[in-house]
């Protein structure tokens, strides 16, 4: 079984940690912004938004925590990895519409020194982040692959792949 260099080893776990944490901290805003001001503490200003926008079904009331959950599964799904690429990319596409309908509805918030585009801004460079380095350090078992399987099995362990860091430069 080929092993990665030491270089390369230490260039691959920093990459990989680099892509969890703005994995994680990816869908932590997606899940903290669903629940916690959507669904445990909705505001007027939030509703107010909602019913100005018009695109709400039932009462703006439940289009904002149905918005809510909506967003706490997604944060859920980010911070699990699974697909990473594509839910980081629906993230982003959703980010977008939800950004601009703010920003027609409530203006004043471009002036929220608590959030706004400069926290758009950072979840876009975590999604960046997240997409280039998912197919460069897919997860931890290509970096650290676990050790062959004890002869005693019954059956054959499939051969080991190779790293896709192997041969690459950083």
């Amino acid at each position: 079984m080929k092993t990665l260099p030491t270089t390369e080893l230490v260039a691959a776990v920093l990459l990989y940690r680099l892509k969890i944490t703005c994995r994680v901290a990816l869908g932590f805003v997606w899940f903290w912004e669903g629940l916690v001001p959507k669904v445990l503490l909705p505001n007027d200003v939030q509703f107010a938004m909602v019913r100005h926008s018009g695109l709400w079904w039932g009462t703006p009331e439940m289009t904002l925590s149905w918005v809510g959950w909506g967003m706490v599964a997604a944060g859920l799904v980010i911070m699990s990895g699974y697909r990473e690429r594509l839910a980081v990319l629906v993230a982003t596409l959703t980010l977008l519409p939800l950004m601009a309908l703010v920003i027609v509805n409530q203006p004043l918030a471009l002036t929220d020194p608590y959030g706004g585009l400069a926290k758009d801004a950072c979840l876009f460079a975590c999604a960046a982040v997240v997409w280039w380095l998912a197919p460069i350090v897919p997860c931890q078992r290509f970096i650290f692959p676990s050790p062959p399987a004890a002869a005693a099995t019954t059956s054959s362990p499939a051969p080991p792949r190779a790293s896709p860091l192997v041969g690459k430069s950083f």
